[in-house]
């Protein structure tokens, strides 16, 4: 699903199903996986940062964040954005989605949106399976930036997973609130050369 072309032909953000994908990968990361080296202090106060605007849902559990080798993942879990089986914002979505939005100031990110559920199945007119769940979610948070002018749409992806990516036992539970969750991968931009440019204090 192609969400829009620049007037150069290129796409300006794409949707991404499992494997199969819709943009210019290498658009955004070069060939060789291209990312810029961006100072350590820097994505580390990226980090400080999204921590600290979500401080108490860090301490709750229901946010985690890691760095990664392009930049930090952000983890939103179960309930934080969206109810059980549903893709409409819970009302309490909001003001997380525009924190995340103060975050991608600090630093040259491409921000990736993933969507993930847990192995329960879905099966409804609108949902024939997690595949389109997921998916959906992912594009109302990629929407919801776009359609608010929030983030430009050269700098944003969305990709559903659907229950394959579990990062706990689908057995229990627990195991499955913690599935069901929305990934924001922070990956630093190829266009912008900031290996010698810090962030602001």
């Amino acid at each position: 699903m192609m969400l829009g072309k620049n007037k150069l032909g290129k796409s300006e953000g794409y949707v991404k199903t499992g494997d199969d994908e819709i943009g210019l990968d290498d658009d955004i990361y070069g060939s060789a996986g291209g990312i810029l080296n961006m100072p350590e202090d820097g994505i580390a106060k990226s980090m400080k940062r999204f921590k600290a605007a979500f401080k108490g849902e860090v301490l709750e559990g229901k946010v985690d964040i890691e760095r990664t080798p392009k930049g930090f993942k952000a983890t939103l879990g179960s309930g934080v954005l969206f109810p059980s089986g549903v893709a409409t914002f819970a009302k309490t979505a909001y003001h997380p989605l525009d924190r995340i939005v103060e975050i991608m100031k600090t630093g040259p990110y491409h921000l990736r949106i993933e969507g993930h559920t847990d192995n329960v199945p879905i099966n409804t007119g609108k949902f024939p399976s997690n595949w389109e769940l997921s998916t959906a979610r992912a594009i109302n948070v990629l929407r919801y930036f776009l359609d608010m002018g929030k983030i430009s749409s050269g700098k944003v992806t969305a990709v559903g997973y659907s229950e394959y990516h579990p990062v706990a036992t689908n057995k229990t539970p627990e195991g499955r609130t913690k599935n069901r969750r929305v990934e924001f991968y922070f990956e630093l931009h190829k266009e912008k050369n900031v290996l010698n440019e810090g962030l602001p204090g």
